[in-house]
């Protein structure tokens, strides 16, 4: 029989590769991999999971480009807390995420950039209706 560490390699494996190699890398670069774009799909998803397990140390240094795409996708995020629930029984995680959803329910954060010379005036006139109304 299997034991929870192994059951959350087994699931997070196969979840992560389900996703985009384009996905796994952003998860990499915000997991603090070192060169995760160099990177093969299942090497990528061995990196992020030793991680997650604690069994290797997040490893990019401070040379080098910023990294330019630091977007990661919220659905990767929240099914990998579950997972970490689930079969690690991560607590400081589950502390985190009921920090985000009070945050999520008191308000809302939106952004957006409009340059106004480029509306009508009747469009201006409904996002002013719009952003008043919030």
């Amino acid at each position: 029989m299997k034991n929870n560490a192994e059951l959350f390699k087994m699931k997070c494996k196969s979840y992560l590769h389900t996703q985009s190699i384009n996905a796994l890398r952003a998860y990499g670069r915000q997991l603090q991999l070192r060169s995760p774009t160099k990177m093969r799909k299942g090497e990528l998803i061995e990196e992020i999971v030793k991680v997650l397990c604690g069994e290797s140390a997040q490893q990019r240094g401070k040379k080098g480009a910023p990294i330019k795409n630091d977007y990661v996708q919220p659905k990767l995020l929240e099914e990998i807390t579950c997972l970490q629930r689930e079969y690690l029984g991560v607590e400081k995680e589950e502390a985190e995420e009921e920090g985000e959803e009070a945050e999520e329910e008191t308000g809302v954060s939106l952004q957006f950039a409009i340059k106004p010379a480029m509306l009508s005036e009747e469009q201006k006139r409904y996002l002013t209706d719009f952003l008043n109304s919030l």
